[in-house]
């Protein structure tokens, strides 16, 4: 390999390692907000949150923001989450192609589970350092959105239910996705172990 071949390949390793971080932060971003529109404690992040894929995660999110927001509200959340899942698209692609990093700027070969044709796309390294780009914004519109009526309180335990529909309510409504009986609920605690998305 020569040392433009080598120069050509680092850049391509950056531009993947920063798109598959900012997609990463954008994605705990609305797990993060979810489990918190729905007033879930710590102990059941995991099993409940950490453990949807991203495609369900969105179609999650849209349903319970749909249900717990005013309109315009859950309209701009769901517009933002559907921007979120086309970057899926991209994500797969980086994640599961086969990359030849040093060839015209970044290439991979990936087939698409869609349309199963095989595609070549070159130039990756500056498409998606403007793909991470893109991500970082959307984290931040949605940041902006999940908290449209200012951050908690400290020590606020009723601060969803300034927000629309008490807590209680959207956990029905989460229960209804999964198809799970709701069980009796002690009192909510607050959930503060669990990190806020980066900033």
């Amino acid at each position: 390999m020569t040392t433009t071949d080598q120069a050509s390949a680092e850049k391509t390793y950056r531009a993947i390692g920063r798109f598959v971080f900012e997609f990463s932060q954008v994605e705990y971003t609305i797990r993060y907000h979810l489990a918190e529109e729905i007033g879930l404690d710590e102990e059941h992040f995991s099993a409940v949150v950490e453990s949807y894929d991203a495609g369900l995660l969105c179609t999650v999110a849209i349903e319970v923001f749909k249900n717990s927001r005013e309109q315009n509200n859950a309209a701009r959340i769901q517009e933002l989450i559907k921007n979120f899942r086309n970057l899926t698209d991209d994500r797969n692609r980086i994640a599961h192609g086969l990359w030849v990093p040093f060839r015209e700027g970044g290439t991979v070969h990936y087939v698409p589970r869609r349309s199963l044709k095989p595609k070549t796309s070159a130039n990756q390294a500056d498409a998606l350092e403007k793909l991470a780009d893109e991500a970082c914004r959307l984290r931040a519109d949605l940041e902006s959105a999940f908290e449209p009526l200012g951050k908690d309180e400290p020590g606020d335990p009723f601060s969803h239910e300034r927000q629309g529909k008490p807590a209680a309510a959207r956990r029905i409504v989460l229960l209804r996705l999964l198809k799970t009986p709701p069980q009796p609920r002690p009192e909510r605690r607050r959930a503060r172990g669990r990190p806020r998305p980066a900033s």
